[in-house]
């Protein structure tokens, strides 16, 4: 019984320091900068994922400040003292991060309000080799009775309701889910049931952005099925869009202009991956100088300015401006140093 009893307390002990660190109190940026190209050269020699993950694991579960005005609406959050099915959803993000992706090819990244977890920003990585690929995809979650019914979720890289990066993407911040109640469910496990996990949520998220085939499941695309090249034409279309508006917004837009208590995490992970996004990004530039996307259809219907924008040999010209501003500002970013791992390699 002693020993059962030692070991309970050892592993409460052990239970209470990590939430201690995953939810402590989140750094403002401040003062303690350095000029972006003291880092990467020695990220040039030293292991890239290992430096990511032990410098961006203090962001993948954050206890913060939320105004109301960034709520996903204009109610009052539930009384997470009325309800312990609320006092759950705290513990649950805790087991559950343990679980999520932390790697320079995707991550999760959640934030939720230091006084009640039932409102979460979430950031979704955009999977390499796609053409969401190191973008911030970010969706509001709001659970308004623990986790008996589905949780309300906005998505909110629209460029302010400029671009629609997918079907199930609306430029609106709808998403498009079965487990939501949003779509149609072709069978009853797509359902939501009061046994769903909040990691379960955030899969199907990023399953919306980990693909290439971007107008999968609509209709129009499905009607091609014998014609493949007019498939692969229309799907690069949109692909392209999609590739140009994640620099624009899920990039760019972070860098540039994030919510201040962000400023500190977005600018940290572009920082990190600087070499790699711009890799990448520079893969896109030379494949759009044969660029035979058939802009028309779907790709207009979905994005109608920008399939006007990008039509008629545009693309790469267009792409080929937005690379170039996007390496000038990473080049450019700063960063906070308080970090001890970021100390060691700057003073190495």
């Amino acid at each position: 019984m002693g020993c059962n009893q030692s070991a309970l307390s050892q592993e409460k002990k052990y239970e209470k320091e990590r939430e201690k660190c995953l939810l402590g109190k989140n750094h403002h940026y401040n003062s303690n900068l350095i000029h972006q190209p003291i880092l990467p050269n020695k990220l040039k020699t030293q292991d890239q994922e290992g430096v990511y993950k032990a410098i961006l694991s203090s962001f993948q579960l954050k206890a913060i400040p939320l105004c109301q005005e960034i709520l996903l609406d204009a109610e009052i959050l539930p009384d997470m003292k009325k309800d312990p099915g609320f006092l759950q959803l705290r513990t649950q993000l805790i087991s559950e991060s343990q679980t999520w992706p932390l790697n320079t090819l995707n991550s999760f990244f959640v934030f939720f309000n230091e006084g009640n977890p039932s409102h979460l920003k979430v950031f979704i990585t955009g999977p390499e080799s796609t053409p969401y690929a190191h973008g911030l995809f970010e969706f509001d979650i709001i659970f308004k009775d623990s986790l008996k019914n589905p949780p309300k979720v906005k998505f909110l890289t629209t460029g302010n309701h400029k671009v629609c990066f997918g079907p199930r993407l609306s430029n609106s911040g709808k998403v498009k889910l079965p487990l939501l109640g949003t779509a149609y469910a072709r069978h009853k496990e797509e359902l939501w049931s009061s046994q769903r996990k909040i990691s379960e949520i955030l899969f199907s998220l990023q399953g919306l952005i980990k693909t290439n085939n971007i107008c999968e499941g609509d209709l129009e695309l499905e009607s091609l099925k014998e014609d493949e090249n007019a498939r692969r034409r229309l799907n690069k279309a949109c692909g392209n869009i999609v590739k140009y508006c994640n620099i624009q917004f899920a990039m760019m837009e972070y860098i540039n202009s994030p919510i201040p208590w962000l400023k500190n995490f977005a600018h940290t992970y572009f920082y990190l991956k600087k070499n790699i996004i711009l890799k990448e990004v520079k893969k896109w530039l030379s494949a759009a100088q044969q660029d035979d996307g058939y802009y028309e259809g779907l790709a207009s219907l979905y994005n109608l300015k920008y399939a006007a924008e990008l039509r008629k040999g545009n693309y790469f010209d267009k792409l080929s401006v937005l690379v170039q501003t996007l390496e000038k500002e990473l080049n450019d970013l700063k960063i906070n140093t308080d970090s001890p791992i970021l100390q060691k390699f700057c003073q190495s």
